[in-house]
């Protein structure tokens, strides 16, 4: 028996095997969160138009199209910025991984 969000390449797998690897995602994230400061983003728009807590969505279809476009150009940047800092922990770990040893030997004690 199969559900619709269920990989075919996990049905093989132990209830241990599938909680390390959703450890590992996990684990993954909050490095990401904390030693990257990867999602911790501020991009400002000096144009935009504060909004109190609470207070709902911005009615996009109501502002300038310039006003659009800038907005268009910040959520790229955010999304460039998470990309950019995924890239950086994957390199990070592949030299933790596979180089350890000329890591360590760059650090003075």
């Amino acid at each position: 028996m199969e559900t619709g969000g269920t990989h075919r390449a996990f049905l093989h797998c132990s209830p241990s095997q599938l909680y390390g690897y959703r450890f590992k995602i996990e684990l993954g994230f909050r490095q990401a969160v904390h030693i990257l400061v990867a999602y911790a983003y501020h991009f400002w728009m000096l144009g935009m138009k504060p909004l109190r807590r609470g207070s709902g969505d911005q009615y996009l279809y109501r502002t300038s199209d310039q006003y659009r476009a800038a907005l268009r150009r910040k959520l790229r940047a955010y999304h460039l910025y998470a990309q950019l800092s995924r890239i950086a922990q994957g390199l990070l770990q592949h030299l933790a991984n596979n180089h350890t040893a000329q890591v360590w030997h760059c650090f003075r004690m």
